[in-house]
């Protein structure tokens, strides 16, 4: 099965930006795509597309960052992208990602508790295409 046309990072960054939840927790100018270190808090990087083992899935993983001690803050923004993105709506026509789900969650301290990160990995089944119809045209005698 070919890649979508629009990715999976894609998809999370719009359901994340349009969320009010997520808004009142992050800025959407926090919203970031693969950067590999913040400088603005707290924020959310949504990390690269990567194909799974089976077949029709693929997973993205959004990193939060807080400079918060502890970890109630990024927990919160965790909760806030988990009901936003197993709640949305998703594409049900054409090849995009359906069927999201949160299969992972880990919180870490960093920098010696100056920071705290949420790591969460994102799993979606890839729905393919549905091929056009094919008129057959049958040839004069």
């Amino acid at each position: 099965m070919k890649a979508p046309s629009v990715g999976l990072q894609r998809f999370i960054d719009t359901r994340l930006r349009s969320s009010a939840a997520v808004i009142a927790l992050v800025p959407s100018s926090n919203i970031l795509d693969a950067v590999a270190v913040p400088e603005r808090f707290p924020c959310i990087i949504i990390r690269q597309d990567q194909p799974t083992y089976i077949f029709d899935t693929i997973e993205s993983t959004l990193h939060i960052w807080s400079k918060v001690s502890g970890f109630a803050e990024v927990r919160k923004i965790a909760t806030a992208i988990g009901e936003t993105l197993e709640t949305s709506p998703w594409p049900v026509d054409g090849s995009g990602p359906s069927n999201l789900t949160i299969t992972g969650r880990l919180f870490l301290p960093r920098n010696d508790g100056a920071y705290s990160q949420g790591v969460l990995s994102v799993e979606a089944t890839l729905q393919a295409r549905e091929p056009r119809a094919v008129s057959s045209v049958r040839a004069s005698e």
